[in-house]
Formats: C-alpha cells, structure tokens, sequence
C-alpha cells in the first residue's frame, strides 16, 4: 500500500532560520541563524516544513538520507559564506 501522504511531495528543501520571537524568517545568513529546517516541496507547488536542527550538517544529514530513499532532489537554499 503507497503511502498517499508522501506521493504528495517531490523534493527537500533546506533553509536557514532566524527566531524572531513573534515569527520565524527564512533565508537568513546563516551565520545568524538560530536553525535549519527541512521542508518537503510539494508536488503542486510550496512546501511544509518537517522537522528543525540545531546545525546545517545535521540538516544536510537528514535530506540526503530522505533523498536517497525517495531519489527526490535537495534544493539547499542555505549559503554558506565558506563555501564561496
């Protein structure tokens, strides 16, 4: 039996988040971040974010782990200011 839930999803994003008290922004710098969320990117278009972690590495732990069960694509909207 297919699980309809995740047949409604086509891929994982990841975002850094800041904690703004009142509400949480996405696509912050990350080295101000207070977290990074995973989000499955619904096949009609947005996404719902699953789950928080602390660091990008555990984040990015997590979506390869999904991605590589499912063969979904990362879409990491994270920059890291290292890795330019």
């Amino acid at each position: 039996m297919k699980n309809k839930i995740v047949e409604m999803y086509d891929g994982i994003e990841i975002n850094s988040c800041k904690d703004l008290g009142d509400t949480v922004e996405p696509f912050w710098p990350v080295e101000d971040a207070d977290f990074f969320t995973l989000y499955l990117h619904r096949i009609g278009g947005g996404v719902d974010g699953i789950i928080d972690f602390p660091t990008y590495e555990e984040a990015m732990k997590v979506a390869k782990t999904i991605s590589e069960i499912k063969g979904w694509a990362i879409l990491d909207n994270v920059e890291i200011p290292w890795e330019k």
